[in-house]
């Protein structure tokens, strides 16, 4: 009787082991699902058939000599960066697999009459009452890691929308996020590296013809030479001057074509920061424009993205005097340096520009957040890290972005979330759940062992 008993508990206790390492090994752990690490999203829809756009930075290239984007392989792709057409499938993509969490609408048309879409996140449910922010990237074409940082805190939050605290960022907010204001710019900037603004049409040479001398990549060594101060590029004399590259595809600096302070900005279309015949002359901004106004009432904070240094600057662009918001920017400027290394440079003498409209005419409190800048000759390289360090970037702004939002949780005095469950450890879970079942096991085992005894 003895020796049965003792082979059946063995028997069981063989099931329990084998039934732990399949919950730790083979069975997705439910605590591992929806997180992000430095090596990529983990493929968390991968039951559903999502894929997560960000696994096409594993093993991209490091550091490439002059212009990355001039290289074979990159081009009209944009390499392992995100063309138009791959923003607008992967948006198309996360409306499918979080149609509970995510809408997207086409607000507006650039100048060549591409879309310019925005993407609305919040917590299924009634919206009514939860407090807007709008997250703008791309003004400026070739600040293209703006794109990139803007689909990872859209990622992000989706992959983490069941962990507790982005549970309740989106049970409280309305996210509005447009990846691209400047749409355009994606079909130039492989072309010309330099390029900045819109792509309307202008004289800047003042010789009667319109973009006849772009930049490009003459003598095929992956860099297009270029000063921006003399506004005269590598690329051919086609009006017979004896100067190239001094009549550029495009354009209107959009983020000079804001109305406050639009007087004071440069009229010279050779300039990389003409701000266009009028303020909101280029339907960029006046899709800007229409979108913000309905919406005014609702959004408490907006921020826009821009490379070419590491800062977060804060409203009065113009004049940098401080504003009556300054209380709020400065708790922002503090939390988001905390979080992400980012600081605060004072402003001043930078007319018609986002913030300030957003801020002056909107009410609506507005930073713009510098992601990524380094000194070098590549103008490629100087707005946008190797592809290798786009995650780490990414990772860098989502805490940028993240503690922006704490503040706006304390500044609106936000009823505080649930205390959050502590998480268990995977091999923690396997053990639990593996104790649990010997204990249920082995309580079945005594019940039919005292019942047979019983029944001797």
């Amino acid at each position: 009787m003895n020796v049965v008993f003792k082979r059946k508990k063995l028997h069981y206790l063989g099931f329990v082991i084998c039934f732990v390492i399949m919950v730790q090994f083979i069975i997705p752990n439910p605590l591992m699902l929806g997180t992000v690490s430095p090596n990529g999203f983990t493929t968390v829809e991968a039951q559903s058939g999502f894929e997560w756009i960000w696994d096409e930075y594993q093993g991209a290239p490091g550091a490439l000599a002059y212009d990355d984007v001039l290289h074979p392989g990159w081009g009209a792709t944009l390499g392992p960066y995100h063309n138009f057409q791959e923003i607008n499938e992967h948006l198309t993509a996360l409306t499918t697999a979080f149609s509970d969490y995510i809408s997207v609408q086409t607000i507006g048309l650039s100048f060549q009459s591409r879309t310019i879409r925005c993407a609305t996140v919040t917590a299924p449910g009634d919206s009514t009452g939860r407090l807007g922010i709008l997250l703008v990237a791309h003004h400026h074409g070739r600040e293209v890691i703006t794109i990139e940082n803007a689909l990872y805190i859209l990622d992000y939050l989706m992959a983490n929308r069941a962990d507790p605290h982005i549970s309740y960022i989106l049970q409280n907010f309305v996210i509005y996020l447009i990846p691209t204001l400047n749409p355009d710019s994606l079909f130039e900037v492989y072309v010309n590296p330099w390029h900045r603004k819109n792509l309307r049409p202008v004289d800047e040479d003042s010789d009667g013809l319109l973009d006849e001398e772009p930049a490009q990549d003459v003598n095929g060594n992956y860099w297009v030479e270029g000063n921006e101060g003399t506004g005269v590029y590598e690329g051919y004399d086609h009006d017979g001057d004896a100067i190239t590259g001094e009549d550029l595809v495009g354009g209107v600096d959009l983020n000079r074509n804001y109305l406050v302070a639009w007087d004071d900005g440069i009229n010279s279309a050779h300039s990389a920061a003409y701000h266009g015949t009028a303020p909101f002359s280029e339907p960029e901004t006046q899709t800007m424009r229409n979108f913000v106004q309905p919406r005014a009432s609702e959004l408490v904070f907006a921020m826009s993205l821009h490379s070419g240094i590491e800062c977060m600057f804060a409203p009065w662009f113009n004049n940098g005097s401080h504003t009556p918001h300054e209380a709020l920017f400065a708790q922002v400027a503090v939390a988001i340096e905390d979080a992400s290394g980012y600081e605060r440079f004072d402003s001043g003498g930078t007319p018609g520009i986002w913030d300030d409209w957003m801020y002056g005419i909107m009410g609506i409190p507005a930073i713009t957040l510098e992601t990524f800048g380094r000194n070098s000759a590549s103008i490629w390289d100087y707005f946008n890290p190797n592809a290798d360090r786009v995650i780490s970037y990414c990772e860098r702004v989502w805490q940028a972005f993240r503690a922006m939002i704490e503040v706006l949780i304390d500044y609106h005095e936000l009823p505080p979330p649930a205390p959050p469950i502590p998480p268990l450890d995977p091999l923690m879970l396997a053990l639990i759940i593996g104790a649990t079942l010997v204990v249920v096991i082995t309580a079945v085992l005594l019940v039919r062992r005292i019942r047979r005894k019983r029944a001797q």
